[in-house]
């Protein structure tokens, strides 16, 4: 007698790691290798920070845009925050032209996070940017899946305007991969300061794992990537070394 035919024979079935929306490669090395291949698209991202960065989330801010900047061009880029003192100038210096984006000013964080959620099932933009102080997980898990309805990307950028507010926040469990971005020292050049240079920490990456890097943005989008690689600060855990041998 013939053995029963598996029924699920044929199917597919996502696992965490899985990209169905693709991914920015960020520098073609050591950091797409920890985030198993890139950063996800059309899912949520969360960058924090610590001491004054937490204020005026600088640092944060050249960290995100090259990556603004490799997104398509189809649709605008929308950024809500309580203080809108984004520098055109200064979005053009890190290759974001500052005729694709949308600034919205948000009374409050429950109206930034509201008002993300809206425009992300909304399918109106390529990606939606959300400075926030606090987040509880239901908001979270709200904006994962809102992400998710259209392939839309979202990140929270924490921040804490003035001081306002306590620094502590509890990090949000449904995004895919969380970072704490801070400044770090450039190399001189006839001596001058050099290049932007930052601390990358990746804290979590669904599907990846932790590391920690001094990056420079690369000014321009038609660089190879949004980064280039100047260290690693840690050796990477045995398995990602295992990952980058092969």
């Amino acid at each position: 007698m013939a053995s029963a035919t598996n029924p699920l024979a044929g199917l597919h079935f996502a696992t965490p790691s899985a990209k169905p929306y693709g991914v920015i490669a960020m520098d073609g090395g050591q950091i797409d290798a920890a985030l198993g291949g890139g950063l996800a698209l059309g899912v949520l991202h969360e960058f924090t920070a610590t001491g004054i960065e937490a204020e005026h989330a600088t640092a944060s801010t050249a960290f995100l845009l090259p990556l603004l900047a490799r997104l398509p061009d189809t649709k605008p880029i929308f950024w809500l925050a309580r203080v809108c003192d984004l520098y055109p100038p200064g979005l053009m210096c890190l290759g974001l032209d500052p005729a694709r984006l949308i600034q919205l000013h948000a009374v409050s964080d429950n109206e930034a996070l509201a008002c993300a959620e809206t425009l992300l099932r909304a399918g109106i933009a390529n990606a939606v940017v959300a400075e926030v102080g606090h987040a509880g997980k239901l908001a979270g898990r709200r904006l994962q899946l809102a992400c998710l309805e259209h392939g839309t990307s979202g990140f929270v950028l924490r921040r804490f305007p003035y001081g306002v507010g306590t620094r502590t926040s509890q990090p949000l469990i449904s995004a895919i991969t969380r970072w704490r971005i801070a400044p770090a020292a450039s190399a001189p050049y006839l001596g001058e300061p050099g290049e932007t240079r930052l601390q990358a920490e990746l804290l979590h990456a669904r599907g990846g794992v932790a590391g920690s890097w001094i990056v420079e943005p690369q000014e321009t989008g038609n660089a190879a990537h949004p980064f280039r690689l100047v260290a690693a600060l840690a050796n990477p855990p045995q398995n990602l070394q295992r990952r980058l041998a092969s």
